[in-house]
């Protein structure tokens, strides 16, 4: 297999952020020794984009100290939705000096590693549909439907997988009735119940819950991390 660039998109805007940069350069890393070439791109907390080589170093981000966006050589760029132009532009607010020399942003393929919202949810995606370059994993509807865990078993009984039985609730609903959520909630399971936000991975949110305090508390804290809650 001839050697390809590989841009690495880590980070995001997603509360499992840190989570991301730890799977984004165990990615790189085989990259290298599997002899491709690899193109780092950070996305801050922010939804900044930042690529360059030097964002390959893992001590960039768990040094309290460190700014991986002020790394040597690194620079802000944009993915642009013209399928005209399929590649990394650098970002016009960037002042790359006027001897510096112009940095390499071209990839054949595009993986992201990105975690939760805005990045295994269909959106990043889209975008890259709609540039029209090469990437990695599930398209637009696969990544959107499994990141929605209440799609996900609808989808999945549908098909006659077994699930567990499930309920939703939102945070509208919440504010309005949460004793008598509760109280519905237990009428259709017994304890332990799971509490899980509904468009989050990793364990982040998730809660085993014996009595009503800890489900009141666990539903309380899911919502402030998504708009709706599995149960």
């Amino acid at each position: 297999m001839a050697e390809k660039t590989v841009a690495v998109l880590f980070g995001g805007r997603s509360v499992e952020h840190e989570v991301s940069v730890i799977t984004g350069h165990q990615i790189m890393d085989a990259l290298k020794v599997a002899g491709h070439g690899v193109l780092p791109i950070y996305l801050t907390k922010d939804g900044e984009w930042y690529a360059g080589e030097s964002l390959h170093n893992l001590k960039l981000y768990t040094d309290p100290a460190g700014e991986p966006t002020s790394a040597s050589g690194v620079v802000r760029v944009s993915l642009s939705a013209d399928c005209s132009i399929r590649q990394l532009i650098v970002h016009p607010g960037t002042r790359q000096g006027l001897f510096r020399k112009p940095p390499k942003l071209r990839a054949e393929v595009f993986f992201p590693c990105l975690h939760g919202s805005f990045g295994e949810d269909g959106s990043l995606q889209g975008l890259f549909e709609l540039a029209d370059v090469p990437y990695v994993g599930a398209g637009v509807a696969a990544s959107a439907i499994s990141m929605d865990k209440a799609l996900t078993k609808v989808i999945c009984r549908g098909v006659g997988i077994p699930v567990l039985d499930w309920t939703v609730l939102s945070r509208a609903e919440w504010s309005e009735e949460a004793a008598g959520i509760v109280e519905r909630i237990e009428s259709l399971f017994a304890y332990p119940v799971i509490v899980k936000p509904v468009c989050l991975g990793s364990s982040i949110g998730v809660k085993r819950c014996h009595d009503r305090a800890t489900l009141r508390q666990s539903i309380a804290t899911a919502l402030i991390l998504d708009d709706r809650v599995l149960m």
